[in-house]
This record gives C-alpha cells, sequence and structure tokens, in this order.
C-alpha cells in the first residue's frame, strides 16, 4: 500500500512539471502573453507630508524603468516629468498639473501625456514666450495627497497656474475638517466599512506576494501565469460578490444619493483648500474632471454594456459633473470641461481610452485634451 502511493507520488512529481512546460509551449505558440510587464509598485516610496502630519507614498527620485518598450523616468525632485529648475525665469509662464494617474501617464511614453502635449503646443503656437508645463502626478492620488503636495512642494515652483487634473476615483471619504480635527474618528469610520467580500481579500493577498522574488520571476517569464490570471479574472467578473463590489465603486459617482453626496461634499472641501494655497501666493487655479467612456455617449454605454458593467440608467445626465462644476462656479474656479470634445470624437476616434479601461487615455485622447484647452489656457494666463 505505501509503495503504491509513493509510486504515484513520484509519478505525479515527474508528470506535473511535464503537463506545465507543455502548457506554456502550447499558450507561447497560440496565444502569447505580455509577459515582463510594467510593476508600478518599482517606483513608489513614501515621503513625510508635514501638511498631513503623517508619510504619504510617492515617487521615487532619479529612476528609470524600461519594459515592453515603456519608459518610466523619475526625474531627481520626483516627479514623472522633464528635469526644471525650481526658480522660474522672470519671461516664462508656468503650468503646474496635479493629479493621479492621468496626468502621471499611465501606460504612455511621457511624451504623448496631454501635460507634455500642451506644452509643445503652446511653445510651437506662441513661441514669443517659453511656456512650461510641469507634470506632478502619481497613480492612485485623492484630493487629500494633492493637496498636501501642492502646498509642501508646488508652490515651491512658483507657477503662473495650478492645474488640478480630476479623476473619477479621486472623491474623498472624508473632509479636510474631518481630517484635521479627529483622526482618531477616521479610524472608527474605517472599522465601520463593510467587509471585503472573498475575492477582494484574495486579491489584496496576492498584492502583498506579487513584489517577493518568487512572484517576480513567475510574472515575468511565465505566459501560462498571465494567461491563467487573465482567465480567472474574467470568470470573477462574473461572479455576484465581485459585481457587486464593481457596481458599489462606480455607481455613486453618477448618482446623487446620500452616501455620494458626502463624498463630492468632502472632496470640495480638499479642492477649497488648494485653490486658498494658491491664492496666498497669487497663482490662478484650475480643475480638469475627466469623464469615463461610458459618460460621453450612447457609443460608450454600448460598448462597457457589451463587456457585462452594469452602468446606471441616468449616466449622460452627469450629475456629479455639473455638481462640481456648480462648486466651481460659486467659488470662482477656473474649470475645463473636456466633456464635449470627447464626447465629439467617441466612436469617430475609437483610440481615445487604453484597450479595456473606460478611465485612462490612450495617446488619441491625451493629445483631444491637449489641443481643447491650449486657447482656454492661454487666455487666463494672459
Amino acid at each position: 500500500m505505501l509503495l503504491s502511493i509513493f509510486k504515484r507520488i513520484i509519478v505525479f512529481s515527474f508528470t506535473l512539471p511535464i503537463v506545465f512546460c507543455i502548457m506554456e509551449i502550447g499558450i507561447r505558440i497560440v496565444l502569447p502573453q505580455p509577459v515582463n510587464e510594467f510593476n508600478y509598485g518599482d517606483i513608489y516610496t513614501t515621503r513625510y507630508s508635514k501638511t498631513l502630519n503623517r508619510d504619504v507614498i510617492s515617487l521615487v527620485p532619479s529612476m528609470t524603468r524600461i519594459l515592453n518598450d515603456q519608459k518610466v523616468t523619475i526625474n531627481r525632485t520626483g516627479q514623472r516629468d522633464y528635469e526644471y529648475q525650481i526658480e522660474k525665469k522672470t519671461n516664462d509662464k508656468r503650468i503646474a498639473i496635479v493629479g493621479s494617474s492621468i496626468n502621471f501617464g499611465f501606460k504612455l511614453r511621457l511624451e504623448n501625456t496631454f501635460g507634455k502635449l500642451l506644452e509643445k503646443i503652446l511653445n510651437e503656437k506662441y513661441s514669443n514666450i517659453k511656456y512650461e508645463v510641469l507634470l506632478f502626478g502619481r497613480p492612485g492620488f485623492k484630493a487629500k495627497e494633492t493637496y498636501a503636495l501642492i502646498k509642501d512642494k508646488v508652490i515651491s515652483y512658483n507657477p503662473d497656474l495650478i492645474i488640478y487634473s480630476f479623476a473619477q476615483n479621486n472623491y474623498e471619504d472624508q473632509s479636510a475638517d474631518q481630517y484635521f480635527s479627529s483622526k482618531t474618528d477616521y479610524v472608527k469610520n474605517e472599522k465601520n466599512k463593510s467587509p471585503d467580500s472573498k475575492f477582494i481579500k484574495l486579491r489584496k493577498m496576492w498584492w502583498r506576494l506579487k513584489d517577493h522574488d518568487y512572484a517576480i520571476f513567475i510574472r515575468s517569464k511565465f505566459h501560462m501565469y498571465l494567461f491563467s490570471v487573465n482567465s480567472l479574472a474574467n470568470i470573477a467578473y462574473n461572479v455576484e460578490a465581485l459585481e457587486r463590489d464593481r457596481v458599489q465603486k462606480i455607481e455613486p459617482l453618477h448618482l446623487i444619493n446620500s452616501n455620494t453626496e458626502n463624498r463630492i461634499s468632502s472632496t470640495e472641501t480638499w479642492i477649497s483648500l488648494m485653490k486658498e494655497e494658491c491664492e496666498k501666493y497669487n497663482i490662478k487655479f484650475g480643475m480638469i474632471m475627466h469623464p469615463f467612456e461610458m459618460e460621453l455617449n450612447n457609443y460608450g454605454i454600448d460598448k462597457w454594456k457589451s463587456k457585462k458593467m452594469n452602468i446606471p440608467d441616468d449616466i449622460l445626465i452627469h450629475e456629479n459633473h455639473k455638481r462640481m462644476k456648480s462648486f466651481a462656479y460659486e467659488n470662482e474656479i477656473i474649470t475645463f470641461d473636456v466633456i464635449p470634445i470627447l464626447s465629439e470624437y467617441s466612436g469617430i476616434k475609437d483610440n481615445l481610452y487604453l484597450k479595456g479601461d473606460y478611465g485612462h487615455y490612450d495617446i488619441e485622447g491625451h493629445l483631444s485634451i491637449a489641443n481643447y484647452v491650449a486657447e482656454p489656457i492661454l487666455r487666463v494666463l494672459r
């Protein structure tokens, strides 16, 4: 009996690697995968924010990563941008764009981001003045961290205009008053959040393990790994628990209910602080609010409904945009509304957004925005 079990273990031990090798070769031939994908965790570190009185995630200065023809270089002061002197020349015009992954240039070359395209357009069309567009973007930045970045760092560059590049996942759950008055209450609120689903817990566990040496080796070498992960993700996408989590994250951005009302109100307090900080130094302050692809027109809605995404019926009413634009108008915040130009091109240019991504623009989306906002920005600076 023991001998039989031992034989089976030996056979299984020899057979399993052979099966894996056959599957790996088959996937490489039939469905090759983008192995060695860029790992954004490589470029993250932390810095102490005097404004928030805690450590915040930032970018590692003077680092370059090149993977799959994507180059990400962080300059010596910790931005994904070219090197700029902190002191601005007297006759130059300087624009600083703050925000998250859109102006960081998620999955794009630096020169193809709307900030760098805007800099090129301004200098080509209006060469009598030198324009500098400085990017202060980091994936995952919300309004709170953006305010801290403006106060801790951006102000020292003496920009003429600061633009907050606001994406749909930048809403804050906690107002500025709540944050600065009682961090204890915030911890209590965090504990009261609904528990994560099993799928979310599994994903969080993998994110803790994925940067270990063995995990990096597997991610960067084996096509079967990416094929398996993508297949499981497609299966999980349709599972009710994960779908419910996804809907809960998307719906409040468009439907004005009590939870959304609180998040928008909380975000407005941080934006007000950004404007106040700019006014102290006689710096103009503006905001771009970026839409999801399904917010543009019926083409975007049909495209993402075909991918089994649950989309609110009134998404084209743009309730959140209207609320934020009304807030900006009442507080005399310059607003660059890019929905009209993107709506016009959506369906005609099917590469406004990255493939399989409804929130991050491809090159065409960045270029459309840069062309659209160039003239209004010039009027502001004049």
